[in-house]
């Protein structure tokens, strides 16, 4: 049981070297820092059938004699030991979907831009194009993914997900899906928050003459 040790690779490689692999039956490896090991280093002991590890890709290494190895990436999910976009459907549309919202929101942001030279302070413009430039970021991000899937996906991506997940290209998709989806959700609860203050606002400045002229003589009333 290696769960909660901070052991690296090498310490796991002792574990399954010569001294012990004869007798190995279950290896626990949750709640730890590896994140890498060799593609081989499950196939040595004989009478392995047990694997529970922290991360998903390490279950892609194992041999067909390991009889539970959790968690796993299962075919249902978006990404499989052979493929990082699993299904066919998904790397096909990831490629429409990002390419006709790049080209679209472009098209938007350029109407926008024409729209703003004529009619100076257009507020619904200024709204679209802010929403357009979220969208735009979120089909740079669907791109990057696809070209990731491209690279990475050769039939072995469960040993080689390490190295997509420390790309700094991944760290780039990670920080563009979180702009595009704060950024499209902080317009709308803007516009929203904006309109809710204007209402207020107008209610209370009409409201209140009203108010203070009941009951009052012609000369005291407000309105």
């Amino acid at each position: 049981d290696l769960s909660d040790n901070p052991l690296g690779m090498p310490g796991v490689m002792s574990i399954l070297g010569e001294n012990t692999r004869a007798f190995l039956e279950s290896v626990y490896l949750q709640d730890n820092n590896l994140a890498y090991i060799y593609p081989l280093s499950f196939y040595g002991p004989p009478f392995l059938e047990t694997v529970i590890a922290e991360r998903e890709y390490l279950c892609c290494m194992v041999p067909a004699k390991v009889r539970t190895c959790e968690p796993s990436m299962f075919s249902e999910t978006l990404s499989s030991c052979y493929q990082l976009l699993a299904h066919i459907t998904l790397q096909t549309f990831i490629w429409i979907i990002g390419g006709l919202a790049l080209f679209g929101n472009c098209m938007v942001l350029a109407q926008n831009y024409c729209t703003h030279v004529k009619k100076k302070n257009c507020v619904p413009t200024v709204l679209v194009s802010n929403l357009a430039v979220s969208n735009l970021i979120m089909s740079i991000y669907l791109l990057i993914i696809g070209v990731a899937d491209l690279m990475f996906s050769k039939g072995d991506y469960g040993i080689k997900s390490e190295s997509w997940l420390t790309n700094p290209v991944c760290f780039i998709a990670c920080f563009l899906i979180s702009l595009s989806s704060l950024t499209s959700r902080m317009t709308v609860e803007i516009v929203r928050i904006a309109l809710a203050i204007m209402w207020a606002f107008s209610i209370i400045f009409s409201a209140l003459p009203v108010i203070f002229s009941i009951g009052k003589p012609g000369y005291l009333r407000i309105y």
